[in-house]
């Protein structure tokens, strides 16, 4: 039926392009919990940018896919057992994807025509990842107390960075289009992901001041929000059958 739907249906072919900021969500996995709080997981933002294209089906129906390149990383927060922090927002890059994502959009009421507004769902599925981070990292050293330098310093190491097959997430999807032309528009895009395979994990060791060895997993399993814009091009091919 929707094949059928489809092939008789009123198609405009378009391309674009988009750039946007992405925030991936780390979080605390496990560890020993020799003193809460030990240390937090600040996300951070990072740049998506890439090309798109699709095709709007009898001006109702949107369906949108591209190519993004993009690159996953957090920042980390030590703290001691009476609260000092250590390292505030030390970057940590985990891996570098191509972000292949797939939306199912409808087209929604507008009362302004130079205005068009799609929403709907969709998934992405990341290719040709490249770990950032390989074998074991160091940090740099902190007082524990820069009034006492006797009493040593903090220091943590960063292993384990890995991923767990191919990551995968399911897309909620907001699109604003404003036409500069009949062919041309500026296009305003958020969407949310929620990972349903794959993770992106690292372990963070240290010892704390009093000696304690700790160890936690930071992970993600693909859930980011993102923001983007860009322009979409209409090109004169409209089909209908």
């Amino acid at each position: 039926m929707f094949i059928s739907f489809f092939s008789h249906a009123q198609r405009e072919y378009f391309g674009g392009f988009d750039i946007g900021p992405k925030l991936d969500l780390y979080q605390l996995a496990s560890g020993t919990k020799a003193y809460m709080p030990n240390m937090e997981v600040m996300n951070d933002m990072s740049a998506v940018a890439g090309l798109a294209g699709g095709v709007l089906v009898d001006n109702k129906f949107l369906i949108e896919t591209g190519i993004f390149r993009s690159n996953f990383k957090t920042r980390l927060q030590l703290f001691d057992e009476i609260g000092r922090n250590y390292f505030y927002k030390d970057p940590v890059n985990t891996f570098d994807a191509y972000m292949i994502p797939v939306h199912f959009d409808f087209k929604l009421n507008s009362s302004n025509e130079n205005w068009q507004f799609f929403a709907g769902l969709g998934f992405s599925t990341f290719i040709g990842s490249k770990i950032s981070l390989q074998g074991i990292r160091v940090s740099g050293e902190e007082y524990i107390d820069p009034d006492q330098p006797e009493l040593g310093f903090m220091q943590y190491t960063i292993s384990g960075n890995e991923l767990t097959g191919t990551i995968m997430a399911m897309n909620v999807n907001f699109k604003a289009w404003y036409s500069l032309n009949e062919s041309l528009f500026f296009a305003f895009g958020v969407s949310g992901r929620y990972g349903t395979s794959g993770e992106s994990l690292f372990d963070v060791n240290l010892v704390s001041p009093e000696g304690t060895s700790i160890r936690n997993t930071v992970y993600s399993s693909g859930n980011a929000l993102q923001a983007n814009i860009g322009f979409r091009v209409f090109f004169d091919t409209a089909q209908s059958n």
